[in-house]
């Protein structure tokens, strides 16, 4: 096929800024990289899914496209092709404002396969650090297939209503700090379906990666009502923290994180979960990663036949209350300094291990009003407890209602 790159950037150079539309027709259209610099009120819009701009048949990372600074583009009725990207690739945007994406299908027609040394992330839309935050972003109602979706450097951040699948490799949504002092702020990452991140993937993740990166602000996020889908593959629901907490960090801010109304869902054609592939995890096992949880909200979740319910450690000022966990030793376990949190109205179906796991707690936790249901060996285990500390014993609940 002929290589369009060059007309591609003909019409956007010859477009006047301040409403041109960049239109493709019906058909394929083979992009390496155009380039929209320092623009102002671009729309990109196809025929539908009938209307693909196609990465060249090459290996590599290149691109589709690459947005550098400028403001308010519209990117819609598209479909965009990866073609056989073995690294990164994408549609990648650096210090923009005032973007909405959607009603496109971003997919892969001859993904590479996945081995020891073929396993890098392969992006659809990477906001990725430019000189500053990109803001006022909106993600919603595309198809994202066999790519990941990720948001590394914003503010202001609406990614709603898309549907991922086999996403590769690291999360099917995600926020990741790329380098030193990045920023993520006021993002709602909403009505979101994630199926089968792989491998050993996770649904939604926000965290440092590399996990030397210090300085970061990852505060006033909302995930909500999402379904995040295993049928195929393991890993994590929600990850919030450092894929390595073994490496000393500094300056990084987690605050004001609301994970509420999401359904994780494991069925019987996955393959076993590691021990720790928790729902949703707070991930910071050691102190050497100098990370604190503040001002979590996890309520309202259902969890289905995850292995590991909440994972939950250095946590403070947080509310965990009114999830449905059903299949999980534990089901919610906190830890390691854990202090001034509230933990009520929450149902755990253990599966004959451990309910409610507390310990090394930090004081002034309050655990109440929880229940348990099914066998469980262990209701509720505790290990250095605060004398600050308010806890009652977890009430058995012979007649739990039906998981929705």
């Amino acid at each position: 096929m002929t290589d369009d790159t060059a007309a591609i950037q003909a019409a956007i150079n010859a477009a006047p800024n301040g409403g041109s539309t960049i239109y493709f027709p019906t058909g394929i259209h083979i992009s390496n990289n155009f380039q929209v610099e320092s623009r102002n009120g671009l729309r990109f819009e196809g025929e539908g899914f009938a209307s693909v701009i196609k990465r060249p048949p090459r290996g590599g990372n290149t691109r589709i496209a690459t947005f550098t600074g400028g403001s308010n583009f519209i990117i819609t009725n598209l479909a965009l092709d990866e073609n056989g990207i073995q690294n990164y690739g994408g549609v990648n945007f650096y210090s923009v404002r005032n973007v909405t994406i959607e009603n496109t299908r971003h997919f892969d027609s001859n993904p590479a396969p996945l081995g020891p040394s073929n396993r890098t992330d392969r992006y659809s839309y990477v906001f990725g650090q430019g000189g500053t935050p990109s803001e006022d972003i909106t993600i919603r109602n595309n198809t994202i297939e066999d790519l990941q979706l990720e948001v590394d450097f914003a503010r202001r951040v609406t990614i709603s209503d898309n549907r991922l699948s086999r996403s590769c490799c690291t999360a099917g949504i995600g926020g990741f700090t790329l380098r030193d002092s990045a920023v993520m702020e006021d993002y709602t990452i909403e009505r979101n379906v994630v199926v089968d991140a792989r491998p050993n993937g996770i649904g939604i993740a926000l965290d440092l990666d590399p996990p030397s990166t210090n300085n970061c602000s990852i505060r006033r996020i909302r995930i909500a009502n999402n379904t995040i889908i295993r049928r195929t593959t393991n890993g994590y629901g929600v990850l919030v923290g450092t894929p390595n907490n073994s490496i000393t960090t500094h300056g990084n801010v987690f605050e004001g994180i609301t994970i509420i109304g999401n359904r994780f869902q494991v069925e019987s054609t996955a393959p076993g979960l590691p021990d720790d592939a928790a729902a949703i995890k707070a991930n910071n096992r050691s102190s050497a990663a100098n990370i604190v949880f503040n001002q979590l909200t996890i309520t309202g979740n259902i969890m289905i036949n995850v292995s590991y319910g909440m994972d939950l450690r250095f946590i403070q000022h947080s509310v965990i209350s009114g999830n449905d966990i059903r299949g999980a030793s534990p089901g919610i376990a906190l830890s390691d300094r854990m202090q001034h949190n509230q933990v009520f109205n929450n149902l755990v179906n253990a599966s004959g291990g451990i309910a409610y796991l507390l310990s090394f707690s930090g004081g002034n936790n309050t655990f109440v009003r929880n229940r348990y249901t099914g066998r469980s060996a262990t209701p509720l285990q505790m290990q250095e407890m605060s004398g600050t500390d308010v806890v009652a014993q977890p009430t058995y609940d012979a007649n739990p209602p039906s998981q929705p």
